[in-house]
């Protein structure tokens, strides 16, 4: 098990009890970043990206509607030390204030509705830094107003929910050191006239896992839900409002490439505010099969997984020496050399990851992550020309990843093929301009090609992304 309590462990410690998530390295210390107002760079970044999803999934009739969990910091804001009550801005509410209106995308943030939770149990438990399944409900019912307009959903009422008391830790106790505290918190009870049974689950890389549920007391219609811890103590809500019902967490990317496979009526993301606080990640070089669907039990997979964890750790060296082993472990597939080709090329093992990602390619011949991770392997090994080629086979594959034209892109730059390179940007860049490096790759071409306004028009855009 990892050990969470380097996120988890050094808690707010509140009035009355109340403990709030602070986080820290090697993630963000959200209560300093809550202290200072949102960079403008990240709430571009994050309006554009809800923009370009919005645009993608109006092609294809979807509505897209998306759920900001409120934090526990402005939930439960009287709780908060003195030190810290009325100093904090919601990263959410700024957003929200920030973007306007966006095509297609329907955001909800239904802060008030659980800061007026009146009585017990509380919308927040004491010692966790997720909602309670009463706090979650009051959510879902918000969100739910906010669905009905757009596809059949039927709702789990508060009539339909009732409590029971247990004892437990929750994550800002359970993880400090010293131990913290119990508490009594509230389990739901949803009425038998909503019923839903799970019909797949998958766990992957980190906890990945997709879960498909179906009931047979709602209506027809199917729902695609990326999100966050958040969704644990929802998920029993939402399985019982839709015929059929995904869920693909830990997410807050939108996969189109799940989507179109699955067709569902409605996306939704669920996730705590504190996420705005991150970068993006849409245009990640990992697509949802590397994600959700792949394999992490065998014993070449545990090694796999293995050597993911270190080289998201950035300990290169490591990871690429357990992933050089993986051809020998039993259940060796594509998905294997896919991760060991990324592996060995970070750590500039380039034979090594040429040899795995033309392994991992001759099973997949069609996958735009297989694609561009063989033609980044060969763009290392000396084989521009190639590299060309199977970056443009991804895009084609695939045109919604900016991954994939990046690297098409800085290949054709540096071999100096600037109106192959020109008719590439100015094609994708407008379609998908929520990627910076895009923009960057735009200016420096028009500039190479004598178009100065033009290059300053695309740096400016690029420069719109950039964080302190």
């Amino acid at each position: 098990m990892d050990d969470l309590s380097g996120i988890f462990g050094n808690p707010v410690i509140g009035k009355a009890g109340q403990r709030f998530f602070r986080g820290g390295a090697p993630q963000i210390d959200v209560v300093e970043a809550m202290r200072k107002p949102m960079q403008a760079g990240r709430l571009h970044h994050w309006r554009a990206t809800f923009a370009r999803r919005g645009r993608e999934l109006k092609q294809r009739g979807i509505p897209y509607v998306v759920l900001l969990a409120p934090s526990a910091h402005f939930v439960c804001e009287d709780a908060l030390p003195d030190d810290l009550a009325g100093r904090l801005h919601s990263p959410a509410q700024a957003f929200l204030d920030f973007a306007g209106p966006v095509d297609n995308v329907v955001f909800d943030y239904p802060l008030d509705r659980l800061r007026a939770a009146d009585g017990a149990p509380n919308a927040f438990r004491l010692t966790d830094s997720h909602w309670s399944e009463r706090g979650a409900h009051l959510a879902y019912l918000s969100a739910c107003r906010k669905i009905r307009p757009l596809a059949p959903v039927t709702c789990v009422s508060e009539a339909d929910v009732t409590y029971s008391s247990v004892r437990g830790f929750g994550d800002l106790s359970v993880h400090s050191t010293p131990e913290g505290p119990s508490e009594a918190f509230a389990r739901a009870r949803i009425a038998t006239r909503h019923q839903a049974v799970q019909t797949r689950q998958n766990t992957t890389f980190y906890g990945n896992r997709v879960r498909e549920c179906a009931s047979a007391t709602a209506g027809a219609g199917a729902a695609l839900f990326f999100h966050d811890s958040f969704m644990t103590a929802q998920s029993q809500y939402w399985e019982r409002s839709f015929g059929r019902t995904m869920f693909a967490g830990v997410s807050h990317r939108v996969f189109l490439d799940a989507v179109d496979a699955w067709r569902p009526d409605l996306v939704v993301s669920v996730m705590v505010e504190t996420a705005l606080f991150r970068m993006p990640l849409d245009h990640d070089v990992w697509s949802f099969a590397d994600e959700f669907e792949c394999d992490c039990r065998s014993s070449a997979g545990m090694r796999a997984l293995q050597a993911l964890r270190l080289y998201r750790q950035m300990k290169f060296a490591e990871a690429a020496d357990l992933a050089a082993g993986l051809p020998a472990m039993t259940g060796f597939n594509a998905y294997h050399a896919r991760v060991a080709a990324q592996v060995l090329v970070t750590d500039g093992r380039f034979a090594g990851a040429l040899a795995m990602s033309r392994h991992a390619l001759e099973a997949k011949p069609d996958d735009p992550s297989y694609l561009w991770m063989r033609g980044y392997a060969e763009l290392y090994n000396g084989n521009p020309a190639d590299a060309v080629i199977l970056a443009t086979w991804a895009v084609v594959a695939d045109p919604s990843n900016a991954a994939w034209a990046n690297l098409l892109a800085e290949v054709l730059i540096g071999l100096g093929h600037w109106d192959d390179a020109a008719g590439l940007l100015e094609r994708v860049t407008p379609l998908l301009d929520d990627s910076q490096a895009l923009w960057r790759n735009l200016a420096v071409v028009r500039s190479a090609r004598g178009n100065a306004a033009g290059a300053r028009q695309a740096e400016r855009a690029a420069s719109a992304f950039d964080v302190g």
